[in-house]
């Protein structure tokens, strides 16, 4: 039995057929608000600021990026759940239908798979279905998620601490060595004979020439000022590529930008016009929330950490 083209019985589907999507008016195929997501992460025992996970699917994209350098580990239709050749959208990302029973926006959103991988494997629907329904039990059976995070949370905690240690341990090492170095160096410099290093020769100790204390003091130099860089690196964890940096400023000004109208727009509309807003939450907190998530989508695509290249 053919699905139907009805705008209005379409919507009441949990999941609507990509095929069947050119029926929905388009000011009905509105992402989910983030009152919509922030109860479907309650449904999923997931954390309030908790990023949904990723597709189930593979990406072609990929797969043929890994063949054509000669890999062709990934090509096998059984090689599943590999997060080297994963689709790298959300879990039901772009899909449309009352999955959650709080609104057609959501779609799967959360579990299954998106809305490009069921177009590209060509699946059915009952298939998606049956995948995204086995996931979100799968999800809500986890029971409470504030042990598991706790326990998550402990272990982050001990292994920054860890790191923590380590790196204090390695600058007292340095700042030792740097201290030794330097103090030698002065003596190198000290116009009083007596008191500069000495250097063996055939005959014996003898005082150091001026050629070899010119050339240990350059060496001395150029090690303190690798090192000096290392420490630093060390501090800093890593280097900062400032092209990295410069591509995301126009997108963040636009987020602040928009953020700061929003607010505008929810305080005026509160508390002067005394309408009701779309969110329990103050302005406030609901714009801050906004402005998370968007930062969080500005960096979540590459790394700003290099090894070389240009840096700050």
């Amino acid at each position: 039995m053919s699905v139907t083209s009805d705008p209005e019985l379409l919507i009441k589907l949990p999941l609507i057929p990509p095929q069947k999507m050119r029926f929905i008016p388009k000011e009905w195929r509105n992402p989910p608000s983030l009152k919509q997501k922030a109860k479907i992460r309650q449904l999923l025992n997931m954390r309030s600021t908790q990023t949904f996970g990723r597709c189930r699917g593979k990406s072609a994209k990929k797969i043929k990026a890994f063949e054509k350098a000669g890999d062709f580990s990934h090509s096998d239709k059984k090689h599943l759940g590999c997060p080297e050749c994963r689709c790298s959208n959300q879990a039901g990302k772009f899909t449309k239908g009352d999955f959650y029973k709080l609104g057609h926006e959501t779609g799967t959103l959360g579990v299954g798979f998106c809305l490009q991988c069921i177009r590209h494997h060509k699946m059915s629907m009952k298939v998606a279905l049956l995948c995204a329904r086995r996931e979100e039990e799968a999800l809500r059976a986890r029971g409470s998620v504030e042990g598991v995070d706790k326990d998550y949370d402990l272990k982050v905690i001990k292994a920054e601490r860890q790191l923590v240690e380590q790196k204090a341990e390695v600058r007292v090492q340095f700042q030792l060595v740097i201290e030794t170095l330097d103090d030698f160096r002065k003596q190198l410099s000290n116009t009083n004979p007596e008191k500069r290093p000495t250097e063996m020769t055939s005959a014996g100790p003898m005082e150091m020439s001026d050629k070899t204390r010119i050339k240990l003091c350059l060496d001395i130099a150029t090690v303190l000022s690798r090192m000096e860089k290392d420490q630093f690196t060390i501090d800093k964890d890593r280097l900062v590529d400032v092209d990295e940096i410069t591509r995301r400023v126009p997108q963040m000004m636009n987020l602040l930008r928009q953020c700061v109208a929003k607010a505008i727009e929810l305080t005026v509309a509160k508390q002067v016009k005394g309408e009701e807003i779309e969110t329990d939450k103050t302005p406030y907190d609901y714009v801050m929330e906004i402005g998370k998530e968007g930062m969080g989508a500005i960096w979540e695509n590459g790394d700003i950490k290099t090894e070389g290249g240009r840096t700050v």
